[in-house]
């Protein structure tokens, strides 16, 4: 009886200690599982902000390009006003007629370039 007791005990003994090892295995896997779900989710974020990156670096080259062929294309309006108004100028010196109606439009699209001009330089400051 005594003998029986002793390995009832040692046997309750080892149970709880099985029951405690169950326990922290289960632990232990959830914690890898959570981490698991951690890396994959930091590394899905390194691939979005590497796009994003990617994706910021494309738009900036864009924009200078745009930005050059707006330049170009003020540049290239003010030339014309200036070649326009020379040559209205010197027409106006032969022929009877005015050319003061298209002058001022033209100067007009050439001043709105401008101010659009330095409006987008403006902008880009801030």
């Amino acid at each position: 009886s005594d003998m029986n007791d002793k390995l009832n005990r040692e046997l309750a003994e080892d149970e709880t200690k099985i029951a405690e090892l169950e326990r922290m295995v289960t632990n232990l896997s959830r914690e890898s599982q959570d981490k698991r779900e951690l890396l994959e989710s930091i590394q899905s974020d390194k691939e979005t902000i590497s796009k994003a990156l990617q994706q910021n670096k494309e738009l900036k080259e864009q924009l200078g390009q745009l930005e050059t062929r707006f330049v170009e294309m003020v540049s290239h309006t003010l030339d014309c006003v200036k070649k326009f108004i020379f040559e209205g100028k010197v027409l106006q010196n032969y022929r009877p007629f005015r050319m003061d109606h298209c002058l001022r439009k033209l100067i007009f699209v050439a001043i709105r370039c401008a101010i659009l001009h330095y409006t987008f330089h403006a902008n880009r400051l801030f």
